[in-house]
């Protein structure tokens, strides 16, 4: 049974990238945990099927991201696995993520009582596993996101990039770009901030030529991603002074976001041009904008939205003098 996943990651939220397929994650399934409870750190064991052990197949605790347990044995039809330490008191749910071409899988999920205690000294050690990065492009793809999950982002930005070289060689600009964007928020957390524009930058670029060349049924589903891609171009272009390129992003965000009728995206492109506006000290046009953004926050049901926008219009009528 693979079960499609949402994921954390801004690049991964987008979606399977073209022509994405289970590849390794197909036909994983969980049947049943032993014991039923457990305390952090204790050892537990899953049945089902699990095919054999890879990098991008990550068994986890189904609490998003830094929750994966440690893999004591892995066989293909059952795993023994460690709970983490800091696991909190309380029912969850543990099962398989797997990874593969920028889309995301699951085994399924069962229940585990979790109880309040200390675990057994006599852990055995976890198994091991190979630290050269495959070649195939789209199983990078996947270790790149299972690197994320792990918080391991170092690995996490050297898959990725052995991924974005592999997919520029094939000429295959989709992927290229969702390759160049997972490695710029890694090295994003990872402090290295100038790297991380560049390659958010490129991710951008690559992804508007895919969307141009793109036949017309798949021409939503990119123009739906580039907004999220162009936002953080625009915030990077907000933050090194180029407000025209901010402006240009955010008006192509906005005219996507009006034909789809989505009044929490317009929002954000809105908030985004008066910003653009403010940057240049133009005031007037800033204050209009915040005003156009808090309505639309409004009606998308976003208080907190709408709040922002409207302190930050009263800022740009104070500077006014009004």
């Amino acid at each position: 049974m693979i079960v499609p996943i949402a994921l954390a990651l801004p690049l991964l939220a987008m979606g399977p990238a073209r022509g994405a397929e289970p590849g390794p994650c197909a036909g994983i399934q969980t049947k049943s945990v032993s014991p039923l409870s457990a305390v952090p750190g204790e050892v537990v064991e899953l049945t089902g099927t699990f095919g054999e052990r890879l990098p991008i197949k990550v068994p986890s605790v189904n609490m998003g991201n830094g929750h994966p347990m440690e893999v004591v044995r892995w066989t293909t039809e059952r795993l023994t696995l460690r709970l983490p330490r800091r696991l909190a008191p309380g029912r969850h749910k543990i099962g398989v993520y797997c990874y593969y071409d920028g889309a995301g899988f699951s085994s399924g999920w069962l229940d585990l009582d979790v109880a309040a205690g200390a675990p057994p000294p006599d852990i055995p050690a976890p198994e091991s596993l190979p630290t050269e990065l495959p070649e195939d492009p789209s199983m990078l793809l996947g270790l790149g996101q299972a690197f994320w999950t792990q918080s391991r982002y170092q690995d996490c930005a050297a898959a990725y990039g052995r991924a974005a070289e592999a997919f520029k060689a094939s000429a295959d600009p989709q992927r290229e770009a969702r390759a160049r964007s997972g490695r710029s928020l890694a090295l994003k957390l990872m402090g290295r901030q100038e790297e991380s524009d560049d390659e958010q930058n490129a991710a951008a670029d690559l992804h508007w030529q895919a969307l141009l060349a793109a036949p017309s049924d798949e021409v939503p589903r990119l123009e739906r991603e580039y907004t999220d891609i162009g936002y953080h171009a625009a915030e990077i272009a907000l933050r090194h002074g180029l407000h025209a390129e901010a402006e240009r992003i955010h008006r192509i965000r906005l005219d996507i976001f009006e034909r789809a009728r989505d009044a929490s995206g317009q929002a954000t492109a809105w908030q985004g041009l008066a910003r653009a506006a403010a940057g240049v000290k133009n005031h007037a046009e800033a204050a209009e904008r915040f005003d156009r953004a808090s309505a639309l926050y409004r009606e998308a049901g976003n208080p907190h939205g709408v709040k922002a926008c409207d302190e930050a219009a009263r800022a740009a009528r104070k500077a006014l003098g009004l």
